[in-house]
């Protein structure tokens, strides 16, 4: 009988590719928790740059609010009366916003103007989710608002010299305590340029001929300076109609005529030398009101007044037929006329009034300009018997309080 042969026995195929399988698959995981840390590592980098990224713009936001803050108080320093909102009011109490912000101009120096807290006033804006800006003139600043939109608030500080002003604008991006909230600031120094930066020497100047045919003009001065002129002219004058005082003779004296400073001056050079700027840059200066008139300005006049504005740059001739109450003692107004200036009867100017020429058929007696009168060219026409008074504390106030804002060059600065 044969013998049997013995076979062995093969294991199953799944038993030795069991364990090989498990350790590939531990591999595979072990790649992946790695690939997994690997990308989390460049995940948070890339959320830290994003985060810098938004810190960033959220920066720039803020400074370019800051800058705005400084664009828009200087516009509104040299503007007119404002309400509570901002907005331009010609109601009695409003003011305008550098009798808000500013302590009193008709001081030694310029200082910011207190809270009842004892801090500086403050005005500032928000924008809203119109997109337009919500202001408030006045108190603690820039409206709050519930919305991460950017604001800024302005101030004024003293600045290192009695004519300079500090005016300071923060700019920010919600404004709390948050941790991406931003704050920037910006300051920039201002000079106050009066409105006229040579006192007339006499209450009626003139840069011609002074010839004045049925016209009983009166003039007269409230204090007597180096000078103590009553009328300058760089022509001749003819005085045959000016109305004297008690002493005709002593009247007589304080006429200057021919004077040569006066003759060899160019057209509009006598607004130069009295005012600082030229008819043209006067016209476009920081703070002139411009006035458009045709026939009687009268109104035009008033409604500039009654907005707060104190130099008014009349665009063409100057025509007041029926007369008009313009200015007072604390409130002067400087009137810069283009072109000649046709007054009637009824006219009480406190202020400057310069024109080409003046024609003014005045009443027998009450109609004044009280401050001085320039007229660049020949003078005058008229009849009736006004009243020119130079009143030098009264133009000294004109030229503050009309005078107007400008930035000190250099003087920028993004730090405290």
């Amino acid at each position: 009988m044969p013998a049997l042969k013995r076979h062995r026995r093969r294991p199953a195929a799944g038993r030795s590719a069991r364990p090989r399988g498990a350790v590939a698959l531990v591999t595979v995981l072990l790649l992946c928790a790695l690939a997994l840390l690997a990308s989390l590592h460049a995940h948070r980098a890339l959320l830290a740059e994003l985060r810098g990224a938004r810190v960033q713009q959220r920066s720039a936001q803020a400074h370019e609010a800051a800058e705005s803050g400084l664009q828009w108080a200087l516009a509104q320093l040299n503007a007119g009366r404002l309400d509570g909102a901002c907005a331009p009011s010609s109601e009695a109490g409003a003011q305008r916003l550098r009798e808000r912000l500013i302590f009193s101009l008709a001081g030694l120096r310029l200082s910011p103007a207190l809270e009842a807290d004892g801090q500086p006033s403050r005005a500032g804006c928000t924008l809203d989710a119109d997109g337009a800006w919500a202001c408030a003139c006045g108190g603690s600043g820039a409206p709050a608002s519930a919305l991460e939109t950017p604001s800024f608030s302005v101030q004024v500080a003293v600045g290192p010299r009695a004519d300079l002003m500090a005016l300071r604008s923060r700019g920010c991006l919600g404004c709390g305590e948050g941790e991406l909230d931003a704050q920037a600031p910006a300051e920039w120094l201002l000079a106050l340029v009066p409105a006229i930066t040579g006192l007339p020497a006499a209450p009626l100047t003139v840069r011609g001929t002074v010839r004045l045919p049925g016209f009983n003009l009166h003039l007269s001065t409230r204090e007597r300076d180096a000078q103590g002129l009553l009328l300058h002219a760089g022509g001749v004058v003819d005085a045959s109609s000016l109305q004297p005082g008690e002493d005709r003779a002593q009247t007589l004296r304080l006429v200057a005529e021919r004077d040569p400073e006066l003759a060899r001056l160019s057209a509009g050079r006598l607004l130069h030398r009295h005012l600082g700027l030229d008819p043209l840059d006067l016209a476009r200066a920081p703070g002139m009101q411009i006035v458009r008139c045709d026939g009687d300005c009268a109104d035009a006049l008033r409604t500039a007044v009654d907005r707060g504005a104190q130099a008014l740059w009349v665009d063409g001739d100057l025509s007041l037929p029926a007369g008009l109450t313009l200015g007072s003692v604390d409130a002067p107004v400087l009137l810069a006329v283009q072109g000649a200036a046709r007054l009637g009867p009824g006219v009480r100017l406190h202020g400057l009034l310069a024109a080409a020429s003046l024609q003014w058929h005045a009443r027998p007696g009450g109609d004044f300009i009280r401050g001085a009168v320039l007229v660049d060219g020949d003078c005058c026409e008229g009849s009736g018997a006004p009243t020119l008074e130079r009143d030098a504390a009264l133009l000294r106030r004109l030229a503050r309080q009309a005078g107007r804002f400008v930035t000190v060059p250099g003087s920028w600065k993004d730090f405290e």
